[in-house]
């Protein structure tokens, strides 16, 4: 789990998207699955290689109940591959 990736001025205090992908390049290159789950926020998910799953919910929410069933079955079948 970690904070959104940011990019420019909120890059200062979030996750800087550049790390964000570096690290998962140089660890885990083609084996990672980038999970946003913010629905006030998104990116393109070109930047991740189209490797992103999108589950999103309100900050400082839980998430509908019927979400959380797709988003296990998502990292389950992401898992199985």
């Amino acid at each position: 789990a970690m904070g959104f990736p940011s990019e420019g001025m909120e890059a200062k205090y979030r996750n800087p998207y550049s790390e964000v992908y570096r690290f998962l390049e140089e660890n885990h290159s083609g084996h990672y699955k980038v999970y946003n789950l913010c629905s006030e926020r998104g990116y393109d998910p070109v930047k991740f290689h189209h490797s992103v799953g999108l589950f999103p919910f309100d900050d400082h929410n839980p998430p509908p109940f019927e979400l959380l069933g797709e988003f296990c079955n998502d990292v389950k079948e992401f898992l199985d591959d």
